[in-house]
């Protein structure tokens, strides 16, 4: 049975999160803080609201309803709400792990975004997957998202959910929450200094479920391995060459590097040896910048698949690359979660509850420490320095590093070009 107090405690920590939030508002209202500060917080006091108003709602619909025990015999369906951001379903994946460990029997059915669906269309832990596009990406104006979206509520509204976790406080989790009538409800802490794999494990806890498997585990197709093989041999890569991805896309300024900063990396390396290759990744979005790093690099063999691939079929192919160039983003942690080197271009988030969930040998976060982060914020006055003025050349020394540890076949030259080895510290 789970504990009566996780329920308590699901209601008065966001009591203790608004408070907090609303005199923060206050202060900074007094204290004439700039606009942006201003909007962030009352942006994140409206999340908070929302995640009380949730809490609220859950308890009551729960009270209502005769709660089961949580044994192998009784749980029959689970339903899984991770709607958000690819990076966030990833480290999601070991709460479906241990789940089916404890309720092998049972069937888990998870709402995920477009990307999530994708990722998740070959896990045979998974019964059901629902497709759903949040008010964030598609407008509620949009006929076929709007419709698509009644289906689903009505879809989770027949089923009898025993046991429902879902991680983030906004206005879709709450919805499918209370329309997919679950028994017994989890919902994501606000646990400060826990990574956010700890977080979602801990919503497991919570409902004495055990917990013991952290680690990370996506499953992909054959349909996807054979794609990234053909990728490679049209491209002419050949197994002397040390392949490394890049995705240079970011959903804000604050996580986004210069384009021209890419460029002159693929450029230095590439004079550094022939038998560098570069892919680069990315959504439709992302189009523009790849053409601008491809011109700025003049590298004339790069593999440009921004726009051109699945998310399932990015994995295949992040899975044959030998190194990972990124930001705090989903493709990153993607990399890493299937055991390939990465090395993170860190602006203003914190890195406690975000960095790769991997071996601590295979990552490296390059950041600049500066008084102003971490920060949080989706605007800034200093020019999103804290991401912008990371060198180009600290990039290079690093790869230079790992390229020398994973493959001594590769002999590099000298450094060419005019870029300088010691960044900001």
């Amino acid at each position: 049975m789970a504990k009566n107090g996780s329920l308590v405690k699901c209601c008065l920590g966001p009591v203790l999160f608004v408070a907090n939030q609303g005199m923060g508002l206050i202060s900074d209202c007094i204290n004439r803080k700039p606009d942006y500060i201003l909007s962030d917080r009352a942006r994140e006091l409206a999340a908070y609201i929302i995640d009380y108003v949730s809490s609220l709602v859950n308890i009551s619909c729960v009270m209502r309803r005769k709660r089961k025990a949580l044994e192998k015999r009784t749980v029959r369906k689970i339903l899984i709400i991770r709607i958000d951001r690819l990076g966030d379903l990833i480290w999601t994946s070991p709460v479906i792990t241990n789940l089916k460990a404890a309720f092998p029997n049972a069937e888990i059915t998870a709402v995920v975004s477009p990307a999530g669906a994708s990722l998740l269309k070959h896990d045979s832990r998974l019964s059901r997957v629902f497709t759903y596009h949040t008010w964030r990406y598609a407008p509620m104006g949009e006929g076929k998202h709007f419709g698509q979206r009644i289906g689903i509520l009505s879809s989770l509204h027949k089923q009898d959910f025993d046991l429902i976790f879902h991680f983030r406080t906004t206005l879709g989790f709450l919805i499918l929450g209370v329309f997919s009538k679950a028994i017994n409800v989890a919902r994501g802490t606000e646990s400060v200094g826990l990574h956010s794999v700890q977080k979602s494990l801990a919503c497991l806890e919570a409902m004495d479920i055990p917990a013991n498997k952290s680690e990370l585990s996506i499953f992909l197709g054959k349909e996807d391995f054979l794609f990234a093989r053909e990728t490679f041999s049209k491209a002419g890569v050949l197994e002397s060459d040390f392949v490394i991805g890049i995705h240079p896309g970011a959903g804000n300024e604050s996580r986004r590097w210069d384009v021209r900063n890419f460029g002159r990396v693929m450029k230095e390396l590439k004079q550094m040896s022939g038998n560098i290759r570069f892919v680069i990744f990315g959504g439709s979005s992302d189009v523009e910048r790849t053409n601008a790093i491809m011109a700025i690099s003049e590298v004339p063999d790069v593999i440009s698949l921004a726009g051109k691939t699945t998310v399932s079929q990015m994995g295949a192919l992040l899975k044959k690359c030998d190194l990972f160039i990124g930001q705090d983003t989903g493709p990153t942690h993607l990399a890493s979660a299937f055991k390939v080197p990465v090395v993170v271009i860190w602006g203003n988030e914190l890195f406690e509850f975000a960095h790769p969930w991997t071996d601590s040998d295979l990552y490296t976060v390059i950041t600049n420490p500066l008084d102003c982060r971490p920060c949080m914020y989706f605007e800034c006055t200093k020019g999103y320095e804290c991401i912008r003025s990371i060198s180009p050349g600290r990039i290079v020394e690093t790869v230079v590093k790992q390229i020398r540890i994973l493959d001594s076949n590769i002999e590099l030259n000298e450094v060419q070009g005019d870029l300088p080895l010691q960044g900001l510290m």
